[in-house]
């Protein structure tokens, strides 16, 4: 069923039939669908929203129970806001292909972040020590091996570890 006279878009729904799921698309003038929403094929809610060519650029999706999921996606690559099996959330910067460039998230103790070199190899990792109070940061070669370590002990002593 279409709504609307079309002057400035319609609003489409259809029923999910032939195997797809019940929609409700906003169109615009020329018929482009430019906002949809709709489920997943898990049977959770979904909202897309595209260009003025129709090409999907948002997605907010539910991921699981208590779980949401956003990707922005633009010409360099897509920022995703999710959360973790755990729970925890994440925020991540991805290339067109789908390679992580630097990941932010938190965990029990503190956030975490990782930065990634051109083959996805992390280099730059900083968060909560794992045995102490506070803050820690690596830096690793290519190959993923660390060169600097820097961080707190559990008696709050700083310490500086090269490799």
């Amino acid at each position: 069923m279409v709504l609307g006279n079309g002057e400035s878009g319609q609003v489409r729904l259809t029923g999910g039939v032939d195997g797809l799921a019940a929609a409700v698309d906003v169109l615009a003038a020329d018929g482009t669908r430019i906002a949809t929403l709709s489920t997943t094929k898990g049977g959770m809610g979904l909202v897309a929203v595209s260009d003025q060519t129709g090409k999907p650029v948002a997605l907010l999706h539910a991921a699981g129970p208590n779980r949401g999921r956003l990707s922005v996606h633009g010409p360099g690559g897509t920022a995703v806001a999710d959360a973790a099996a755990d729970g925890t959330p994440e925020f991540a910067l991805m290339t067109p292909d789908g390679r992580t460039t630097a990941a932010l998230a938190a965990t029990v103790r503190g956030g975490a972040l990782n930065l990634m070199n051109a083959d996805g190899t992390p280099v730059v990792l900083a968060g909560i020590t794992a045995d102490g109070p506070g803050g820690a940061a690596t830096f690793q070669n290519g190959e993923g091996l660390t060169v600097v370590a820097i961080g707190s002990t559990k008696a709050n002593v700083g310490r500086v570890v090269v490799d």
